[in-house]
């Protein structure tokens, strides 16, 4: 249960970080997007991790 409530806030702020990205990129610099992209991508990838090694996939 614990491992679930830690994927859980994981894709909460993932979801608020890929919301604040769509709200603010107009504005941003394409160096700070790339970051903000990376950011992502190393949550998805610490997701998928967590789903490996709980045997989900």
């Amino acid at each position: 249960m614990k491992d679930l409530a830690k994927a859980q806030e994981l894709l909460d702020n993932l979801a608020r970080t890929m919301q604040e990205l769509v709200r603010v990129m107009p504005g941003m610099s394409c160096e700070l997007v790339r970051k903000e992209i990376k950011n992502i991508n190393n949550s998805i990838s610490i997701l998928n991790t967590e789903a490996e090694n709980h045997g989900e996939f």
